[in-house]
Order: C-alpha cells, then sequence, then structure tokens
C-alpha cells in the first residue's frame, strides 16, 4: 500500500494478516465466517484488527482516509448493511474481489458513527483543539489522524529547535481568530 505512518511514536500498528476462517463479528450483529484474506497495518484491539490500510487475497485494496467534512456517519438504518466506520475496511475486503463489487456492496451500507477511540493509545486524553506544524511543512505526517478530526491546524515556518514562546503566542493569536465549525459549513 505504500504508508508510511511516520508517527512520533507508535500506536501499535503491526503487519496483520486475516485469515479466511477468522470469524469477523460486526458490531451490527453479522459475522463473516469465512472470507478473503486480508493483510495490512493495523493496530489489533480486544482481538480486532483497526486496519489503516489492507489488500485481500484477489488483489483489492483500501486505506483507511478519514473526510471530516464530506463523511457523515450517524445510527444504523432498519434494512440496510451497517457498518461501523473502523470497520470498513474488512468489511469490504472480506466480501469483494473487484472495485465495481465493492461499489456495489458500499451503495447499499450505511457506515455508523461508532467509535473506536477507547482502543487507541491516546485513551482518556482529550482531543487536541491545535495542532501545531513547525518546520515549513504543509502535511500531518498522518499525525493523530483520527483524533485531529475538529482540530485547527497552525503550519509554522520554523524549526522545532528554535520555536520560542513567542512563536506559541503567535499560534495561539492565529488559532483564537478562527470561526470553529465543527464539520459543519
Amino acid at each position: 500500500m505504500g504508508r508510511t505512518l511516520d508517527y512520533e511514536r507508535s500506536f501499535g500498528e503491526q503487519v496483520v494478516v486475516t485469515p479466511r476462517r477468522f470469524p469477523l463479528r460486526f458490531r451490527h450483529g453479522e459475522t463473516l465466517e469465512e472470507h478473503y484474506a486480508l493483510v495490512g497495518m493495523a493496530h489489533v484491539a480486544e482481538g480486532w484488527p483497526l486496519y489503516y490500510d489492507a489488500v485481500n487475497e484477489k488483489g483489492l485494496g483500501m486505506a483507511g482516509l478519514l473526510f471530516p467534512e464530506s463523511g457523515r456517519y450517524g445510527q444504523p438504518w432498519p434494512g440496510w448493511r451497517n457498518a461501523a466506520s473502523f470497520e470498513l475496511i474488512p468489511w469490504v475486503l472480506g466480501r469483494c474481489a473487484t472495485a465495481s463489487e465493492a461499489r456495489e456492496l458500499l451503495v447499499e451500507t450505511r457506515v455508523t458513527e461508532e467509535g473506536f477511540s477507547r482502543y487507541l493509545y491516546s485513551a482518556g486524553v482529550p482531543d487536541p483543539e491545535l495542532i501545531i506544524r513547525p518546520s515549513g511543512e504543509m502535511r500531518t505526517s498522518n499525525f493523530l489522524l483520527w483524533q485531529s478530526a475538529y482540530s485547527e491546524y497552525v503550519f509554522m515556518d520554523i524549526l522545532w529547535p528554535d520555536f520560542r514562546e513567542q512563536d506559541l503566542d503567535r499560534a495561539i493569536a492565529e488559532y483564537a481568530r478562527r470561526n470553529r465549525r465543527f464539520g459543519g459549513t
């Protein structure tokens, strides 16, 4: 898949293989006793692979991305196939051999909002309100992707060793000028 997951520290991610007959028990009651085998990068919590990205034995791959402005998750809908957002990769790759099969499955799937934050190493720590990115880089480097969905970013053209109190004051002032919408438009 090619992502480096270059975090400052490990979140327990590892290469995870989910064999064909490993029962995938989904939050909304469905269990896949047999499915396509998967391999990818995941954090395993209570026996469940929280995949960052994966590919199945047919060559179909997915990456877990977070688009807080575009994705709207909600409660399960009766009569629909419901899948928690963190289950979506095994939900699709366990069933589908091609992108067109995945497209058909996703049309009838409701992605629900059950959280998995309690399984992360950052559990119990509030999500950040402000993330300051020094070095002049305009990227997040996969830093706290889930936890920073509604964070405000301030990108600064200064190297971390040179970062001083006045730079922090400048970042906080920038943050204070913003109108936070928490995913709304």
